[in-house]
């Protein structure tokens, strides 16, 4: 088991290498965390247009919707078309825009197209869509934590969700590639989700049950170079019925003490055979209970979506924050940052007093 460099560090973007690579094209497209690319789902355009806030004097992809931002630094930014199509990922429409001194494709998440566009045009790219599926295997990631992870078992057919509902059963059933709220299940509500019943028919083994545990939903956000490992952010998830995420309660990350970090540090040194050979940023969600004690829930090696709002927080030397998805522009206040924007609906950070 790989031993790393673990240490706390509100880390600012200027600290992070990879994020100065004058030879490379940044993109951002999230689309791959869906439980199906075959969905339409418009909200996907708006995380196109993530990169640019904490990136400074770069190469980068948005799309048309950028033009309502106010980005804290100065880029190169490379437009394109939304397309009629929500589905259509930014790695389809990017290939006119791609020039000569490009060397390097530089994912938020990856995506079979980005696979194929790095290998058309001879790019190096940070992460494949392969090595993604493979490190966020929640099986394998239960496995390696073993006692830090609440009960789980892998289902094999309905027969055991059967079980469960007969015996009163507390907890959630979740999809082993995971994608977030959406692909989450309470046991208690599964007999009247058709979603459900449609998504475990079509790949009834890539399913586990996991007990329900009472606490705070939190997170770290971290960042890995070659052995060194940074937690340069900790949250309070904001979850809506029980299971979707819809922002985060940017903390001090002094609120990290001796025993949550010396649990955190025993998760990444368990998780090594993921780790190892990956660099780029990434983060753990567990739960917090009364007695500070924490069960890791899972790790989700990627960009993710507290990992921006959480540096630009750090950047802004904001002592908190709170960052928030999907909420009407109406809704929202004179100091509050826009990060993303669809029609009328944006992302916000709020500077907060903590």
């Amino acid at each position: 088991m790989t031993k790393f460099s673990i240490t706390k560090e509100r880390l600012k973007s200027e600290d992070i290498k990879f994020l100065k690579n004058k030879k490379a094209l940044y993109i951002s497209d999230f689309r791959a965390i869906s439980e199906s690319m075959n969905y339409k789902i418009p909200a996907m355009w708006k995380y196109e247009n993530l990169f640019p806030w904490i990136l400074n004097n770069q190469n980068v992809v948005v799309n048309e919707d950028s033009n309502n931002l106010n980005y804290l630094n100065k880029n190169n930014l490379i437009s394109i078309p939304k397309n009629d199509d929500s589905r259509k990922s930014i790695f389809e429409r990017i290939e006119s825009k791609i020039s000569k001194g490009t060397l390097y494709l530089v994912v938020a998440v990856p995506h079979p197209q980005a696979d194929l566009l790095a290998q058309k045009y001879n790019l190096k790219l940070n992460y494949n869509y392969l090595d993604f599926l493979i490190k966020n295997d929640k099986f394998k990631q239960k496995e390696l934590l073993e006692k830090l992870t609440p009960k789980w078992f892998k289902i094999k057919s309905q027969k055991e969700i059967d079980f469960l509902l007969i015996e009163g059963h507390e907890g959630f059933i979740k999809r082993r590639q995971g994608s977030g709220g959406f692909t989450v299940f309470n046991i208690l509500e599964i007999r009247n989700s058709k979603n459900f019943q449609m998504l475990f028919k079509n790949n009834p083994l890539d399913w586990y049950f996991e007990d329900c545990v009472d606490g705070k939903p939190c997170s770290v956000q971290c960042v890995k170079e070659k052995k060194d490992i940074f937690i340069f952010g900790f949250s309070e998830q904001q979850i809506i019925n029980g299971h979707y995420f819809v922002g985060s309660k940017i903390l001090p990350i002094d609120g990290i003490d001796e025993n949550l970090f010396q649990t955190l540090k025993e998760c990444l040194n368990k998780l090594s055979p993921l780790l190892d050979d990956y660099e780029g940023f990434f983060g753990i969600d567990f739960i917090i209970n009364n007695k500070n004690n924490l069960q890791i829930l899972e790790a989700n090696i990627r960009m993710t979506a507290a990992t921006i709002p959480t540096l630009i927080t750090n950047d802004l030397e904001y002592n908190g924050a709170l960052f928030m998805e999907d909420i009407r522009l109406n809704e929202t206040k004179d100091n509050d940052l826009i990060l993303t924007r669809y029609d009328n609906e944006v992302d916000f950070i709020r500077p907060l007093n903590i």
